[in-house]
C-alpha cells in the first residue's frame, strides 16, 4: 500500500517527490504557492490524487474540479460526494457537468452512508451508472459496524480488484489501523492518505495509537527543528507499515467473486 500523506503549504519541502501525492482542491484556489509546488510535482512523476473539499465543508465546483486537475496534471480526482448522505452522493457524482470535466480513467468515487450497508448499496449504484477507475472509501466509515475491513470485504467479494481501492484519511489510530488493513488485504489497497505524521510533529510527538492528533493547516514545523525530525521519523514509519505486515493476524484471500477468507497464521 502507497502512502500519501497531506502536508500544509509551509512544509511541503517534506513530501517533495514522493511516489504519491493527496492534494487538497481548495486550497490550491486560494494558495498559489501550494499550487505550485503541484505544478512541480507533475514533472516528477508522482501519482497526485486531488481531493474535491466534501471532508472538509469547502466543496469545489465540478468546473473548477476539472480546471484544478488539468493545472497540476492529477492522475485522479475525487467526484463530488456528500458526508454521510447516500443518496445526495449520488447524484452528486453523477451529476452530467462532473462526468464532463473529468474523464473516467480520472474519476475516484467516493461512495457514501451511515453504515457498511449504506455505503455499499450506494457503491452498486454508482457502478450501474458510471464508468470510473478508483473507490474511495471515507474513514468515517471506522466508526461504525464492520469497519472499512468490511466495506473492502464486499468490495472484493462482488467485484474482485476491477477497481483501485484508495483510503481517504486514518481515523483515529493510525499505526494499528494502518498495519491491520495491511496484513488482512496487502497490496489489495493500492493506497492511503493522512496528514497524521505531520499532526503529531505539529504536537511534539512521535506517532502512535495513544491519542489522536488533528492537522493544523496553519502550522509550521520549521520554528522548531525538532518537529521537523519528528516529521521525517513519523512518516518512515508509515510508510514502512504500509508496505510491511508486523503488528496483526493475516488473511489469506481465496476468490476474488466469493470473499473466502481463512486466517494465514
Amino acid at each position: 500500500m502507497q502512502l500519501a500523506v497531506i502536508c500544509p503549504p509551509s512544509n511541503l519541502d517534506l513530501i517533495h517527490r514522493r511516489q504519491y501525492q493527496m492534494v487538497l482542491a481548495q486550497h490550491l484556489i486560494t494558495d498559489p504557492d501550494y499550487l505550485a509546488f503541484y505544478i512541480t510535482q507533475r514533472t516528477y512523476d508522482s501519482h497526485i490524487i486531488m481531493d474535491n473539499g466534501a471532508a472538509e465543508n469547502q466543496q469545489v465546483s465540478a468546473a473548477r474540479l476539472g480546471d484544478l486537475a488539468k493545472l497540476v496534471g492529477a492522475n485522479e480526482v475525487c467526484l463530488r460526494d456528500v458526508m454521510y448522505d447516500s443518496s445526495a452522493t449520488l447524484e452528486a457524482t453523477c451529476d452530467p457537468s462532473v462526468l464532463y470535466a473529468i474523464e473516467p480513467d480520472k474519476r475516484m468515487v467516493v461512495p457514501q452512508g451511515r453504515s457498511v450497508g449504506e455505503w455499499f448499496a450506494c457503491l452498486t449504484q454508482i457502478v450501474n451508472r458510471i464508468e470510473f477507475a478508483s473507490i474511495g472509501v471515507p474513514k468515517h466509515l471506522e466508526s461504525v459496524p464492520g469497519g472499512r475491513k468490511q466495506a473492502i470485504r464486499l468490495v472484493l467479494g462482488a467485484y474482485g480488484t476491477r477497481w483501485n481501492i484508495h483510503l481517504l484519511g486514518v481515523a483515529k489510530e493510525p499505526v494499528f489501523e494502518l498495519a491491520s488493513l495491511v496484513n488482512e488485504y496487502g497490496d489489495m489497497i493500492r493506497s492511503v492518505d493522512t496528514g497524521a505524521p505531520i499532526a503529531y510533529a505539529q504536537n511534539d510527538m512521535f506517532i502512535c495509537d495513544c491519542e489522536h492528533h488533528s492537522l493544523k493547516w496553519t502550522g509550521d514545523l520549521n520554528y522548531v527543528p525538532e518537529r521537523i525530525v519528528r516529521a521525517r521519523v513519523n512518516i518512515e514509519i508509515l510508510d514502512r507499515i504500509c508496505s510491511s505486515s508486523l503488528y496483526a493476524p493475516t488473511y489469506r484471500f481465496e476468490g476474488a467473486h466469493h470473499g473466502n477468507y481463512t486466517t494465514a497464521n
